[in-house]
């Protein structure tokens, strides 16, 4: 036979008990509940102690709130009877009333309001008094039955009736006598409070949400209490918070407010279907509800519903009963769904097809409601993607050319619209299109001759076109009709500085003198005297350059340092069509020493000015002041402001500086990810053939740091720069090569498709060039014309043209050279075929007449 094995028993009970202690609090702390009971039902065996039953009695707490969380009810009330039993030296927990009312056991409940209350903290038994209080103002009278008649619940209860009696019938004198009853320290004295506040609610809603907002309610009333918190609430905001009530709290609220039965049902249904319901189950409870809702209205709002789903979505529209869609009502849809995407020329086509379905071939009059339908279906591709400001010139011509024609066109139809004929002014200004800028200006000013925003038009018409006396004029004219227009007065001054340097370098400094004269009365700004000063210094210059290094050097001293000063001086040069290099050096400008932190901040808040202000940064910048800026990355300035320097540098193009700035920023703040951003950019500059892996390995990891700290904002441009260097060696296909079959194509129509495509800036980025042989190749393009161009690039690329890999000719052999390799910029597609609206008001593209006139269609 076997031994048995006899258990082990511990050679020193006292550290047994000590470590049974530990292991029990250990389970307790980790949450692990049972364990936790089974524990401290042992070390209460052994030690019975008021921290043991504490301890079994926290056990007991957790695993009944984890169970009940689980919706485990009775078995969590079994952990809190247990908990309970273990003693009057256990501090009675209020979760436990509440899971009892919870499962409606009220007798329990009163069982223990009567052995319990007396031994709780104040707080806790006013909570519990005013659970018992509301049940029976609710009807419960199992509770007057098991409770003395002089119980405060019972006491004052009677009033408490009477008062909530009285309110409902609007009897305010009965309310206040019945409240006047109620004691301070009753049961009931929530209330009280909250039948006060509602009194005042018709009236005066924002005392009721004062005195609603300062009570301090008891768990009994809290739902009464919340719902007419919500009954205050602005409409917007109701409607969020209603989700948060069970909906017999959201029913007294919306009686409350005074919402009619149909609309509480309306919105308990619309509640019912979630805060993200799907655009059918909306539509189907819309098209229940026509009738409230208005059946014009639920159709107009039904057809926003189909957008997403287009065109599948027509099918299940019918079956919710919205019924067949007319051609327009489909082209309108069809519309909005082409607005889901960045694609202009889709979203411009789909609107033409809709004024053509929604109008024909009638004629519509110039500013009749239905030609401003025509007008702004031709004017939403441009308003959706403000395409005027973001098509750079020279870069899909084909589409910048039919949006400009679509706004062209629109004005024909509705020709009072003002935005679209400054947009249009604007727009070829950018484009030093003068001519057309002066066909618009001309319209504009016939009919609105006195209007500011149009002679402000006017005066950069004439600025842009160098006529300098009526740009004066024009100046004085906006400025007569409104004096404190500063930047009236301030293209005043500049227009006269302008005429000033026009008349200096035709050698003319006497009238050169007059206009600075002029100038001056109108230079009432520091700004605008600084600017003043330099151009009369650098017309002295032309005549005693003594006189006129001396006076940039007084007008150096005044400002923020000798590097904002170099900055001013090589504007200001440039504007003379100088080289100030000279200049610079006999003023011993600009400095590579230390930079001033605030001669920096000064440089910086210039140069941002310069770009604000749409001009042209001279390459002089960089050239001249290259290395006093790299010196400058060394002052001592803020993670936000050298975050500010890297942003100007960038919009200037000085990458040598901001990566200076970067790489500074980067060994102070090590792993920053804006400033890795800035290193990144400032190091390749788009060009991402030699891109090393463990800078993508840098990028990453700031995407993931960026988002892990909520700077979403430069996650999202990491996260597009990384798109940018992963874009393959061609991102779309290049239109097909002009030759069929087998044949091979002539290498100047290949090459002539290539730069038609994609425009020889995009071209010669792809190539290993020099910034000063990309420059020779575009001076080439100007002066001897694209044709000429193209022999000469052959004959660069050479013997690349006799074959490719495997003998036949294709992009392989060609292309390479040229494009590079990764970040190659995407050719367009195929043109598009256009539909012009005729001159009868037709169109292809579309909109709902009704709904025009009323704005939410074009929302």
């Amino acid at each position: 036979m076997k031994a048995k094995k006899r258990s082990k028993q511990p050679s020193n009970p006292r550290e047994s008990g000590r470590d049974l202690a530990e292991g029990a609090r250990r389970h307790l702390a980790d949450r692990r509940f049972r364990e936790a009971i089974a524990a401290f039902k042992d070390l209460l065996k052994r030690e019975p102690s008021a921290e043991v039953r504490e301890g079994l009695a926290a056990a007991y707490a957790g695993r009944a709130q984890q169970l009940s969380d689980k919706g485990l009810l009775k078995e969590a009330l079994v952990m809190w009877e247990n908990r309970r039993l273990l003693g009057e030296d256990v501090a009675f927990d209020p979760r436990q009333i509440a899971l009892l009312l919870r499962v409606g056991d009220l007798r329990a409940v009163l069982a223990l309001y009567r052995d319990e209350a007396e031994r709780l903290p104040a707080e806790m038994a006013a909570d519990l008094r005013s659970h018992l209080a509301a049940h029976w103002l609710a009807g419960t009278e199992d509770i007057g039955r098991d409770l003395p008649p002089d119980d405060p619940i019972l006491a004052h209860g009677q009033a408490a009736r009477e008062a909530l009696a009285a309110y409902c019938r609007g009897d305010e004198a009965g309310l206040t006598a019945a409240l006047g009853v109620i004691p301070f320290r009753s049961p009931y004295r929530d209330l009280v409070q909250i039948l006060k506040a509602l009194q005042r609610l018709p009236e005066r809603p924002e005392e009721a949400a004062a005195q609603l907002g300062r009570a301090k309610v008891a768990a009994g009333f809290a739902d009464l209490h919340r719902a007419a918190v919500l009954a205050t609430l602005p409409e917007a905001e109701l409607a969020e918070q209603l989700h948060t009530v069970g909906e017999s709290a959201q029913r007294f609220a919306l009686t409350l407010r005074g919402w009619s039965r149909a609309r509480q049902v309306l919105w308990l249904e619309l509640a019912r279907l979630g805060p993200a319901p799907a655009p059918a189950e909306l539509l189907r409870l819309m098209i229940r509800h026509r009738g409230e809702l208005g059946p014009d209205w639920v159709r107009r709002r039904g057809l926003r519903l189909l957008k997403d789903d287009f065109p599948k979505s027509l099918q299940w529209a019918a079956q919710q009963g919205l019924g067949r869609l007319s051609e327009a009502e489909r082209q309108l849809v069809a519309a909005w769904h082409a607005e889901r995407r960045p694609d202009a020329w889709a979203i411009l086509q789909a609107w033409r097809s809709w004024a053509a379905a929604r109008h024909g071939d009638a004629a519509a009059a110039p500013g009749s409601d239905e030609a401003v339908e025509v007008a702004l279906a031709l004017r939403r591709a441009h308003g959706r993607n403000e395409l005027l400001e973001h098509l750079p010139a020279g870069h899909d011509d084909e589409l910048e050319a039919a949006v400009v024609g679509a706004l062209e066109e629109s004005l024909g139809y509705d020709p009072d619209d003002r935005e679209t004929h400054l947009g249009l002014i604007r727009f070829y200004l950018v484009r030093r299109s003068l001519k057309d800028a002066r066909r618009l200006l001309d319209l504009a000013q016939g009919r609105w001759p006195e209007d500011v925003r149009v002679l402000t038009a006017a005066l950069d018409t004439a600025i842009a076109g160098g006529a300098f006396k009526k740009a004066a004029g024009l100046a004085r004219q906006i400025l007569a009709l409104d004096p404190i227009n500063g930047g009236a007065r301030e293209r005043l001054v500049n227009a006269h500085l302008a005429h000033a340097r026009k008349q200096a370098r035709g050698g003319r400094r006497d009238l050169a003198r007059r206009e600075l004269a002029q100038a001056e009365g109108w230079a009432n700004t520091e700004r605008l005297r600084e600017r003043h000063a330099l151009t009369a210094a650098f017309v002295d210059l032309g005549e005693d350059d003594a006189a006129g290094i001396e006076r940039l050097r007084g007008l150096g001293q005044r400002l923020a340092g000798p590097l904002d000063a170099a900055l001013a001086i090589v504007l200001e040069g440039a504007a003379f069509g100088d080289d100030p290099k000279a200049i610079l050096k006999a003023l011993g400008l600009p400095p590579t020493r230390a930079i001033a932190r605030d001669d920096l901040l000064a440089f910086l808040a210039r140069l941002r000015g310069q770009l604000d202000a749409g001009e042209r940064l001279p390459r002089l910048v960089g050239r001249l002041l290259d290395k006093s800026l790299k010196a400058a990355a060394a002052a001592n300035l803020s993670s936000q402001e050298v975050h500010g320097a890297c942003e100007t540098l960038r919009r200037a193009g000085l990458d040598d500086a901001r990566l200076a700035f970067a790489k500074v920023a980067l060994k102070r703040w090590p792993g920053a990810p804006v400033f890795e951003l800035h290193a990144f950019e400032a190091t390749y500059r788009g060009n991402y053939r030699r891109v090393s892996d463990a800078a993508l390995d840098r990028l990453d990891i700031a995407i993931e740091r960026a988002l892990r700290e909520g700077d979403r904002r430069t996650a999202h441009r990491l996260e597009e720069l990384l798109k940018e260097v992963d874009m393959p060696f061609f991102g779309d296909p290049l239109p097909p090569f002009p030759f069929s079959g087998d044949s091979l194509p002539d290498p100047a129509d290949v090459l002539r498709t290539v730069l038609n495509t994609m425009g020889l800036d995009a071209v010669l980025d792809q190539t290993p060039m020099s910034p000063k042989d990309k420059a020779e190749f575009k001076r080439l393009e100007r002066e001897i014309g694209r044709e000429a161009l193209i022999e000469i690039m052959l004959s660069v690329i050479g013997d690349d043209l006799e074959g490719g890999a495997g003998g036949g000719f294709g992009p392989g052999p060609l292309l390479p050279p040229i494009l590079g390799g990764k970040g190659s910029a995407k050719a367009k597609g195929p043109a598009k075929a256009k539909g012009p609206i005729d001159k009868k008001g037709t169109k292809d593209g579309a909109r709902d007449a009704t709904d025009f006139i009323q704005p939410d269609l074009f929302e």
